[in-house]
């Protein structure tokens, strides 16, 4: 969609927001689908198309549940960073934590 620069400047934001792209137009990409997480909507890639998405998909509830729960209860983020490499290096190579 052709929106013309004066339109972004009466409405006061930059020609880089004007030009991504809709709602719309990010539905029709394959790599992402609709889901509805907690109540509103939300993007996800798709499991097809991520590995590590598919890998922690196929562990146990109790797993998962383990995984999030020590990555949430970091306080730093260079914590959580570091957290969140070290379980997909594990994912990558098949273990578990339990």
């Amino acid at each position: 969609m052709h929106r013309p620069l004066g339109c972004a400047r009466l409405l006061g934001v930059s020609v880089e927001v004007l030009e991504q792209p809709s709602a719309r137009e990010r539905t029709k990409s394959p790599r992402f689908h609709r889901s509805r997480v907690g109540g509103h909507k939300r993007w996800r890639p798709t499991k097809a198309y991520d590995p590590v998405a598919q890998a922690f998909a196929s562990q146990s509830a109790q797993n998962r549940f383990s995984t999030a729960f020590r990555v949430t209860n970091l306080k730093r983020s260079a914590s959580r960073a570091a957290r969140v490499a070290e379980y997909v290096a594990m994912l990558n190579r098949g273990e578990t934590l339990h």
